[in-house]
């Protein structure tokens, strides 16, 4: 197999590992939908605020989540566009290693994919909290 052969490889598996984390974050993202829609309606139905607000840590904590997968895909990108620069007739070392340039994780946390998502949830537990009281 030749350097270029191998090359193609090498960016196949990382962009398998980006696959992999653009599917987990859509996975958290479900998660928390279903759980704050699942719980919003029990909240409502039984009249009881307190039900939603229990959702308030888990939706932070499902954020927090999305964003690390975020993170990581971000730096699994910037790892892809150096490997693809780089000459093809050298031979890649097939390192997944993305510390030497990592994501910050605030940045991730503050993108539009995190915060678009999570503050409306957030705006509907409210909501949701306002509903239940009447």
């Amino acid at each position: 197999m030749g350097a270029s052969e191998l090359r193609v490889k090498y960016l196949e598996f990382v962009q398998a590992a980006i696959a992999r984390m653009s599917g987990y974050s859509a996975a958290a993202k479900t998660f928390s939908l279903t759980l704050t829609t699942a719980v919003a309606t029990v909240a409502v139905t039984l009249k009881r605020p307190e039900i939603a607000l229990l959702l308030l840590p888990v939706v932070l904590i499902m954020a927090m989540v999305d964003a690390q997968y975020l993170k990581l895909e971000r730096s699994y990108r910037r790892l892809f566009n150096d490997v693809r620069v780089q000459p093809w007739t050298d031979q890649p070392d097939f390192s997944m290693d993305v510390s030497a340039a990592p994501e910050k994780w605030a940045v991730a946390l503050f993108s539009w994919s995190v915060l678009s998502f999570y503050i409306p949830l957030f705006a509907i537990i409210a909501g949701v909290v306002c509903l239940a009281k009447l």
